[in-house]
């Protein structure tokens, strides 16, 4: 996931943050469990990489997510032994931003998707619901003195579900005004195609003043042109 830095104007280029999920959006479907020290190995080589972020983990029961076990103590040893990066986890409720906190972690990032197909899938109700949930959570972390990153999932549309930009624009512009510091544009079903990323990148660009920032899937082999067309945008 590569965050276009603030400055410069649309098209011009510019340094470019990259955020690496590895240690939750890369674990968290896996079925062999990784160790506490396998999960630290990770963080070191991508560290000595040259990565500076890391979504460390998702604060969420590890009855549901079994490799999100041992969360508080894994974020711990990390910027215990990494210093030089950031560390920053996914909250989805008030439990877990109350998690992230006791971690001592500053940054987070909170996400809905606008398909709502999907959001009944993930979250148990309809994209409107989930928004306004998520709306009201980015408000109470921001009263903690969090840096919010708030994700729109489906924002290129589901699996069998268009979603209109008008609806990405609007849910943008609510979740800024509710204190959101980034807004990042999520490829979930992996639909989305250079055309359409530069297109939504450049619309919510205009509508926000705020980072944007794009995670994508590769399950298309699109995901570089998309980083591109992106990054262009």
């Amino acid at each position: 996931m590569a965050e276009r830095a603030t400055g410069g104007r649309a098209g011009e280029g510019g340094p470019v943050l990259l955020e690496d999920q590895t240690l939750r959006d890369g674990l968290q479907n896996e079925s062999r469990l990784l160790s506490l020290e396998g999960k630290l190995e990770i963080a070191r080589l991508l560290a000595a990489a040259g990565v500076r972020r890391l979504q460390v983990c998702s604060f969420v029961d590890p009855r549901r997510v079994p490799q999100m076990a041992g969360t508080e103590e894994l974020v711990a040893q990390v910027r215990r032994e990494l210093p030089g990066v950031e560390c920053t986890a996914l909250v989805l409720n008030d439990r877990g931003l109350q998690r992230a906190l006791g971690c001592g972690l500053r940054r987070l990032s909170l996400s809905v998707s606008l398909a709502d197909s999907h959001s009944h899938r993930n979250a148990g109700c309809g994209a409107g619901e989930a928004l306004s949930r998520v709306t009201g959570l980015v408000g109470r972390a921001r009263e903690q003195g969090m840096v919010v990153r708030a994700g729109l999932q489906c924002a290129f549309g589901g699996d069998r579900e268009p979603v209109d930009w008008m609806r990405v624009v609007a849910a943008a512009g609510q979740l800024v005004a509710a204190g959101a510091a980034e807004i990042n544009l999520a490829d979930t079903a992996g639909v989305a195609g250079p055309d359409e990323v530069a297109r939504l990148v450049g619309r919510v660009r205009q509508a926000v003043a705020v980072p944007l920032s794009l995670h994508l899937h590769g399950s298309r082999q699109r995901a570089q042109a998309n980083l591109l067309a992106g990054y262009r945008a």
